[in-house]
């Protein structure tokens, strides 16, 4: 355990900082993954083979209980980061394109998974050679004068056989669950980098609840179907080989059985189109559904105020009845196919020993148990893996086309102006004769728009209620397609919106918002922000959690700690969308002088305050007044 003396905790009186709490943070400190040593170089391919990487954990956990920090680190293969590169590169080979999920997905993984189909084959090698070994055995045993080595000699082929069945299964099936989980955790990293990406008129195109879902379903449902899915190949294909086998054994009462083996395909397939309908269906309602509850949370105050609760109550259950009613008829489906799969080798055998009893035709032990060992090995994979690969797959098309939909909700049309990089100095704007609208079908918002701002500069914008002073900043940020007019923008942002916003965590994470702490400069931005006096009144200081959205805190208090977060952040441009609306006149005044006027902390950098607040323009730079869409 590391001793942390928190400088920030509590704030005396001369706003200096009293020193008299400890913090107990626990360091974990775990060994390296020893799955990547083991798999660093053919001399220990051993340790991989049979799963000795392991040794480790399983001989400390018989010792006594495991904790954290006795499992291995995660391995650099699998880190979230590591991920999410591999597959924006080649996203970015397609960004001209509307990107397709199932492109970039066998991109970046078709290695990993063609060296799982490899080892399948050797699986599949070993499950047919056990058939082979049991008929010679049971001939063996049925001559009277074979030498009884020679059995022997099977019995240990067949163990063997079975042995290396066991260590090539457990090898596939790790290999491919683990390429399915880099899937799912690529996919899911890239929906949630693209979220924090788009503008704000693409994110109006979609809702919390379809978010949920890309994430939840649908970036799941490739891990699902990675599982399986090489047996859409490897089931036909041991199919074929064992009927050739069979046939060698029994000859024609063969096509009696695969005559019903063949039946239960199209019917499989039949089903599984339609499971594929129903889950688009529920998909479509749960997307309704949490959205519809997602609404009722937010508004939750005016819904009581309303007595709405109990139509809102019956407008969700009825969302959630049509919801459950697609997945009943699915799970239906889903029942046939599992009864057919546990039914098909009483019927293929049936209809296999039938017609050879029909045809006259008798057989002897050694063929009865080899060709039930065959039809054994080849149920599952026909009746079970095939019906589900197929039904996984026609579920991750959909999943597929879902996700493509919300990743080209950031392409531009390509009519839409860009917006020209420019070598002015860092921090200056200029905008030249530029028109914005929010959607390319819409009205201009902003209609010829003239703006030249130099670094350093501090800028008042002012204007009635509805004249577009948020939607000039948005411009700015290029949150708004420029339609015409050039946009010379030079330097980083940082940006205070009309409407807070904070996340769930302390105080001290919101304002650092991930970036490194800077004891003076945080101390400094604290009394800028007038912070220090709402600090002291708390017990814990800059350290208490605040609720979602700040639930904890006043409507003053969370301008404040979002005016501090982007005060904090280093940048060349500030962008003050009415922060100081929120506060009283006094402490408004404190802000300004501190923080945003010319004497404040972020003097030197450019700045754009929209106000209300007149009495603070005589000390900017200029003034911009804006009437209806126009400056």
């Amino acid at each position: 355990m590391k001793s942390y003396q928190s400088p920030d905790l509590f704030l005396t009186k001369d706003d200096g900082i009293q020193n008299g709490v400890t913090l107990q943070i626990p360091i974990t400190e775990r060994k390296p993954c020893g799955l990547d040593w083991a798999q660093s170089s053919w001399k220990y391919w051993i340790y991989a083979a049979f799963w000795w990487w392991v040794n480790p954990i399983l001989n400390l956990g018989n010792k006594r209980n495991l904790t954290d920090n006795d499992l291995f680190d995660l391995s650099s293969n699998d880190e979230c980061r590591h991920l999410l590169d591999k597959l924006e590169v080649n996203c970015k080979s397609v960004e001209n394109n509307n990107i397709s999920t199932w492109k970039v997905i066998i991109k970046t993984f078709w290695k990993k998974s063609l060296i799982a189909g490899l080892i399948l084959l050797l699986l599949t090698a070993a499950k047919i050679a056990q058939p082979l070994f049991l008929k010679e055995i049971v001939l063996n045993i049925s001559d009277p004068d074979a030498h009884p080595s020679t059995g022997y000699m099977y019995a240990v082929g067949l163990g063997l056989a079975a042995t290396f069945q066991a260590i090539i299964h457990q090898q596939f099936f790790f290999r491919i669950a683990r390429v399915g989980m880099q899937v799912r955790i690529a996919l899911t990293a890239l929906i949630y980098k693209k979220v924090l990406q788009l503008k704000t008129s693409a994110l109006l195109k979609t809702t919390s609840g379809q978010l949920i879902n890309l994430i939840s379903n649908d970036a799941s449902t490739f891990e699902e179907l990675s599982i399986c899915l090489h047996y859409i190949w490897e089931a036909p294909l041991e199919a074929l080989i064992v009927f050739g086998l069979i046939w060698m054994n029994i000859g024609v009462p063969t096509l009696f059985g695969y005559a019903v083996l063949i039946l239960l395909i199209p019917l499989q397939l039949y089903f599984s189109k339609k499971f594929g309908t129903y889950r688009k269906n529920t998909l479509a309602w749960a997307d309704k559904r949490i959205k519809t509850v997602n609404e009722i949370l937010i508004g939750c105050q005016v819904v009581k105020m309303y007595n709405w609760e109990k139509s809102l109550e019956n407008a969700v259950h009825k969302q959630r009845n049509e919801e459950l009613s697609s997945v009943r008829q699915a799970s239906r489906i889903r029942a046939i196919n599992m009864g057919l799969f546990f039914s098909s080798l009483s019927l293929i055998s049936l209809a296999t020993f039938g017609g050879s009893w029909l045809m006259g035709h008798s057989l002897k032990p050694a063929q009865i148990f080899t060709v039930l060992s065959f039809f054994s090995i080849i149920r599952t994979p026909i009746t079970n893996f095939l019906p589900t690969s197929i039904e996984n797959l026609s579920e991750s098309f959909i999943s597929a086309k879902r996700i493509s939909e919300f990743m080209s909700l950031s392409v531009h049309n390509s009519k839409t102006k860009e917006y020209i990089l420019c070598k002015k100095p860092v921090g200056s704007i200029e905008i030249t004769a530029a028109s914005y609208s929010w959607e390319h079908d819409q009205p201009e918002t902003l209609i010829d728009i003239d703006l030249t701002v130099e670094p350093g500069q501090l800028v008042g914008i002012m204007g009635s209620v509805g004249s577009s002073k948020s939607s000039l900043l948005a411009a700015i940020l290029g949150e708004m397609n420029l339609l015409k007019g050039t946009n010379q923008i030079s330097g980083s942002f940082a940006y205070v919106s009309q409407t807070t916003w904070i996340i769930a965590g302390t105080i001290r994470e919101n304002i650092l918002f991930g970036n490194q702490l800077n004891e003076a400069k945080y101390k400094q931005v604290l009394k800028a922000c007038c912070l220090i006096s709402d600090l002291r009144l708390l017990q814990a200081g800059d350290l208490t959690i605040i609720g979602e959205k700040g639930i904890n805190l006043s409507g003053g208090q969370k301008a404040r700690v979002s005016l501090a977060r982007c005060v904090y952040a280093e940048a060349d441009i500030y962008l003050f969308d009415d922060p100081l609306a929120s506060v009283d006149q006094t402490v408004a005044e404190k802000i300004f002088h501190r923080c945003i006027g010319h004497q404040g902390l972020l003097q030197g950098k450019t700045r754009l305050l929209v106000t209300h607040q007149t009495q603070f323009l005589p000390e900017v730079d200029h003034c911009i007044l804006l009437g209806i869409s126009k400056i």
